[in-house]
């Protein structure tokens, strides 16, 4: 089957790159903890599995489109946009400041002025 072909074509092109996606994942999921963002990202918990052995086991078939679609965003995120996400997590203090102290609109912009 054709479809089936270039299907699994595709996800053994994505498993072969999924290295070069892990740094954004990392960067992604530690500002979600420091944002204390609760909500759940499978794909990217897929892709930060990538290290494990259990991962490295899994059949081909297992990379979902979902993964994939995951894989070719974080594909587009650059090392310096990396950069900026680990920067911004690790201002967790301003963060904070800026959640509870800032409430509305006007008063950022007169900070970031």
């Amino acid at each position: 089957d054709n479809a089936w072909t270039k299907e699994r074509t595709t996800q053994i092109e994505q498993y072969g790159k999924f290295a070069n996606k892990l740094e954004a994942a990392r960067a992604m999921k530690g500002l979600c903890e420091v944002l204390e963002i609760d909500q759940t990202m499978p794909e990217i918990e897929s892709i930060l599995l990538q290290e494990s052995e259990a991962f490295k086991r899994q059949p081909i078939r297992a990379l979902t489109k979902q993964l994939l679609s995951a894989s070719r965003f974080l594909a587009t995120v650059r090392k310096e946009q990396v950069s900026c996400l680990r920067s911004f997590a690790l201002a967790k203090a301003l963060i904070e400041w800026l959640r509870n102290d800032i409430k509305e609109w006007k008063e950022l912009e007169t900070f970031v002025e």
